[in-house]
């Protein structure tokens, strides 16, 4: 469905395959308001990425760490990718009827799961 299968997959040209999920780095959004990068870092709740659903439309857009050298030469990008694909796969924002999956919207328990189950997926 997505191209030949082949290790390591390339996991972003995975996601831009799938009609209902949009790619968003950190270093676009910090251009498009005019925010500075631990501005970003402290509205997302996360150095890494985070994947928004938007109830009306149903889609997704996953936002990631494209600035930071630590994350981007590393396989941490590819992780992160695969994560939120994870969640977005596994329909977690529908399960329990949110947006975003913050930390401190959900009680430790769901969100330990959830978290995890996307670990996994990735």
């Amino acid at each position: 469905m997505y191209g030949t299968p082949y290790l390591p997959l390339k996991i972003g040209a995975i996601i831009r395959n799938i009609n209902y999920i949009k790619l968003i780095t950190y270093s676009s959004q910090i251009k498009k308001y005019g925010i500075s990068y631990n501005e970003l870092i402290i509205d997302a709740e996360t150095k890494d990425s985070y994947v928004v659903r938007q109830k009306s439309t149903g889609k997704y857009c996953i936002y990631y760490n494209d600035i930071d050298n630590n994350i981007v030469n590393s396989n941490r990008v590819r992780w992160n990718l695969a994560h939120e694909l994870g969640h977005v796969i596994l329909k977690h924002h529908e399960m329990v009827g949110v947006e975003k999956l913050y930390r401190d919207g959900l009680d430790d328990e769901s969100y330990l799961y959830l978290e995890n189950e996307a670990n996994y997926f990735a």
